[in-house]
């Protein structure tokens, strides 16, 4: 059974103490005032999962997955403008947020988590929108749980050869640095990094992705373990070997599935994108404009209505 917490343990870093930033958004965020998520525990897998439950009930699930180093409230925005069609589950995936640290991540250690997840709420057919890190699980639970799956929509994420991200890409610069001594260095550290930086926007995000130390350096909040390992030779090999079996399989696989790419995306290329989507037999690729690899966040009301519209929602 799900139970609601606001909870902390030796696995789970508390929530950091950053200030909103008092610059004017750029981008105004959606009205997430009047309406808040339950945040609620579940233990699945040897472990405790968090996650944002939007609601409404007697709605088919929706269920988002963020990328790495990321939580739950990346999507607040856009879950808000879900709950016309859906219910709404935004997870924080293990090592991430504030659910447990783990003492290993295989491959299908996070498909594994989404299944566990999605039986205990007995979510049977379940529509998925996975960016990045997220993506690569929607498409592994996709793979091996055909039968659960109603559509799955997967955000500048790839499975081909060419998909794979360069060494010296966004993410990498992003999760280059792990401290920092305030918010200023934090800021400065993620402009230039980020299409259309706004202060403001980053600051609401960074509330959730990092935490303040005592002596008040600021930290990121994921599992370290999970920085270490990206990028190495044994874990960028594990990947294509997971990547080419997720491929396989997914050539079976008939849902509607919706690929999106940032049109200034430095981590998955046009060549990537494509190679990827022709895997699915009923797959579309829409290009957003004006995005790098954060498109939820880069040109949110163009990835809303890109997602809505393919879904057959006003936009």
């Amino acid at each position: 059974m799900a139970r609601t917490a606001a909870h902390s343990s030796p696995g789970r870093p508390g929530h950091c103490r950053l200030r909103p930033h008092s610059t004017p958004a750029r981008v105004p965020d959606l009205t997430t005032a009047r309406i808040e998520p339950a945040d609620r525990t579940l233990q699945v897998n040897g472990i405790t999962l968090h996650y944002l439950d939007w609601g409404p009930e007697g709605l088919p699930p929706l269920i988002l997955l963020h990328g790495i180093s990321l939580h739950a409230h990346y999507w607040d925005g856009f879950a808000v403008r879900m709950r016309d069609a859906f219910h709404v589950y935004a997870l924080d995936q293990r090592g991430h947020g504030d659910s447990d640290w783990a003492e290993s991540y295989p491959p299908d250690s996070m498909p594994k988590d989404l299944l566990a997840f999605a039986d205990a709420l007995g979510l049977e057919k379940l529509t998925i929108v996975g960016h990045s890190m997220g993506g690569g699980v929607g498409m592994q639970f996709a793979a091996h749980h055909p039968e659960r799956v109603e559509r799955l929509v997967v955000v500048d994420a790839g499975l081909s050869l060419s998909a794979m991200p360069r060494p010296d890409n966004s993410v990498q610069r992003a999760l280059a640095k792990d401290t920092f001594a305030n918010e200023d260095e934090l800021i400065e550290h993620f402009k230039g990094l980020l299409p259309g930086f706004d202060p403001a926007t980053m600051m609401r995000q960074a509330m959730h992705s990092f935490r303040t130390q005592e002596d008040g350096s600021i930290v990121y909040k994921f599992d370290p373990a999970l920085r270490k390992r990206m990028g190495s030779p044994e874990q960028m090999e594990q990947r294509r070997k997971t990547n080419a079996e997720t491929m396989a399989l997914l050539r079976k696989f008939t849902a509607p599935t919706l690929l999106i790419r940032g049109a200034l995306s430095d981590i998955l290329s046009p060549e990537g994108a494509r190679e990827t989507i022709a895997a699915f037999p009923n797959g579309t690729l829409v290009e957003i404009p004006d995005a790098g690899h954060n498109v939820p966040t880069d040109n949110r009301v163009a990835f809303r209505t890109a997602v809505r519209e393919w879904m057959g929602l006003e936009a």
